[in-house]
Formats: structure tokens, sequence, C-alpha cells
């Protein structure tokens, strides 16, 4: 969490981060960073509105497990249904010109996209928030403000952040603090979504798409990975790219270095010690590919990845397994040491030797001084 931030937005960004996503973090303590004015960008005001859009659309997606699918409030089914009865009293249904009415009304039925007021009127009640409430008018009436904020007016020069401005980012605050809190009554409900996943080998592409557009990108996707014992889900999670990003070393002035886990990392382990050769193989390219990152506790979980695989596999990734000597990686020499053993008893002396000569490495101190001794 950024410093600098008043009580009802470090309230807003701390369930963010724990309901939504790193992401909607991101867009909420850089857009608060801009309202400060110190960063004397000319287009805060439009670049603070996109960022509240990304953040109220990521949490009406997350909402939707919880709320079904969201329908047309509007819809002109109702419509097209009245006349078709209308029309079968007329006729009795029994005229060739009567029948072909009939189905050219129903090729006219087309399913409608609900309007973004549409899904906040379900989520308002699926809170169990009466659509006259303050809050609930409040935002119904921002949904449609975002556009103009956003979006510049013709070639005039960007909006600027002035009083007007200022209301409607308060505003939104105010809604973003009260949905947010309504959504943490509803914690157990989004784990609920996820369970029947759980029994199954392989995911479905609607599953897929439940967990990477749905599903909170926090402890519950975390806790759902945690969970799962199949690695039939390997090379869905790969496509959908789930292994592609481990989460980065976070600095914190004063308090030091925090290093998040990684489930995904932690179920790639655990698949490493239990899975056929062709999973065993894509987990192998999965470790390959990843970006270098100075996470610890994502860099355990490849040394225990690399030591829970046969041994030709392992082999692939001793040369990646030197990038994974960090400075702030104090328990990961020890697990290098018994992988490079375990090379080297497989019969694979060359990996292990250039893994125990980056181990036993010295490097000099640079601030090392020999005549001030």
């Amino acid at each position: 969490m950024i410093p600098g931030l008043d009580p009802r937005q470090k309230r807003i960004s701390d369930l963010l981060g724990r309901l939504v996503s790193p992401g909607a973090v991101a867009f909420f303590e850089d857009s608060c960073q801009m309202m400060d004015g110190k960063d004397g960008l000319r287009c805060s005001a439009h670049l603070i509105a996109h960022s509240i859009r990304e953040i109220e659309s990521a949490i009406r997606a997350v909402l939707q497990p919880v709320v079904g699918p969201f329908e047309n409030q509007n819809s002109v089914y109702e419509q097209h249904a009245a006349e078709l009865v209308t029309r079968l009293e007329i006729s009795g249904a029994r005229s060739p010109e009567a029948i072909a009415g009939i189905v050219q009304l129903l090729n006219n039925i087309k399913p409608e996209r609900p309007s973004h007021r549409d899904e906040i009127r379900q989520i308002l009640k699926a809170l169990a928030v009466v659509e006259n409430d303050p809050i609930a008018n409040r935002w119904l009436k921002l949904a449609g403000d975002l556009h103009k904020w956003a979006h510049r007016k013709n070639l005039d020069a960007p909006r600027e952040v002035d009083e007007e401005f200022r209301d409607f980012w308060d505003q939104m605050q105010a809604v973003l603090d009260f949905v947010l809190h309504r959504m943490e009554g509803q914690y157990s409900a989004f784990s609920r979504a996820c369970e029947p996943m759980l029994d199954k080998e392989e995911p479905t592409k609607e599953d897929i798409k439940l967990l990477r557009e749905h599903v909170p990108n926090t402890t519950i996707l975390g806790a759902f990975l945690d969970r799962l014992q199949k690695p039939g889900w390997v090379h869905h999670l790969a496509k959908g790219g789930f292994f592609s990003v481990p989460p980065r070393a976070i600095s914190i002035e004063g308090e030091g270095i925090i290093f998040p886990p990684w489930p995904a990392s932690r179920y790639l382990a655990r698949m490493a010690k239990t899975a056929s050769r062709p999973i065993l193989e894509l987990i192998t390219s999965i470790v390959l590919d990843l970006p270098e990152t100075g996470n610890e506790r994502v860099l355990q979980d490849l040394v225990e990845i690399a030591n829970g695989l046969p041994p030709d596999l392992a082999a692939r990734l001793a040369e990646k397994a030197i990038t994974w000597l960090t400075p702030y990686a104090a328990m990961v020499p020890s697990g290098l040491g018994a992988f490079a053993a375990k090379l080297a008893r497989e019969g694979h002396a060359a990996e292990a030797i250039l893994i125990m000569e980056q181990l036993l490495t010295v490097d000099p101190d640079p601030e090392y001084d020999p005549g001030k001794e």
C-alpha cells in the first residue's frame, strides 16, 4: 500500500486487494496519487476516469458468479411473445400466413446484451441493496458519467481536475467503499463458485474463463489452486496464462522486502511429483519459459519442481537454475545443492558441476577496501 492514503482510501485499497485483484489496487492507488496533482500530468482527469472504469468493471466481473448471468432488464422478448399470442388467437395458428408470421417473429428474437445499468441493478439486488438507496442511485448515475470523464471532447484540451471532477472522484470513492464492504460479506460465495471444478479431471473452456475473468485474483484464486490436485489442469492453465508472470518481491520502506506466495508455482510443485510423463515435460517447458524473478518463495517452489522431476527433465533446468541464486534467496542454495547432488547421482555430472560452481563462487564485496585494514 502506497503512503499518503486517507483512511477511506486505505480501506478501499485493502478490499480491492483481497476481493478483486492486484491490478485493481494499482489502478486505484495510482489514481489517488494523480489526484494529488504532484505528477504534473495534463491528462490526469482522463487517466483517473479510465482507471475508475477498469476498477468498476472488474468489480462487476468478479460479482457475476455470485449474481448469476446478467440479464437485460428491458428485454423485448415479452413484446414478441405478446404479439405471437395475439396472432395465435386471431388465426388459430392454422393458416400458412399466420405460421409464416410467427416464424418471422421468432427469427427477430435475438439475445440482447444487458446494459451497464442492468448489471448494476442485479448486483445491488444480490447484495441486498434496495434500488432507491442513495449509494445505489449514485452508482447508477455515475455509470453514465464514466464515459464522459474518460474520453476527450472533440479536439478540446484535456479536462482539468476541477471541483466538478473532484466531486465525481469523491462520489466514486463512496460507491467503491460501500460496494466492496458489501462484497466482503459474500466472500464464501466466491469460494463456493469454484468448488465444483475441484473434482474435474480437466477443465472446460468455460471453467478457465470463469477463473480468468470472474474469480478474484486474490486469496480466492490462490485457495482454489492450493486445493487443486488434478494434473490434467496443467495444460489448460498454461494456455490460459496462469503460469506466465510470477509475483514480484515488494520492497516496503521501513519494513524490508515481502515475498508474496504464488499458488500457481505451488500447484506445479505438487504436480511435478505425481503427473504423467507428458505433463512433466510441459511443466519443464513452463519453468524454462518463466521470466526471471527475485521472489524467494517462487524460487523455492521452482527448486522443489526441479527436485521432483525425472533426472533427464531436471537436467534441462540446470542453466535456468543458476539464475535462481539471488541475494535475497537465502533458502534457495540448500535446495540447489540437493538438486546438484541428484543430477550427479543420476549421471548428469556436467549439469551438477555447473550448478556447484555457481554455488561455491564467492563474489568480492564491492565495498571492501583492503587499504583500510
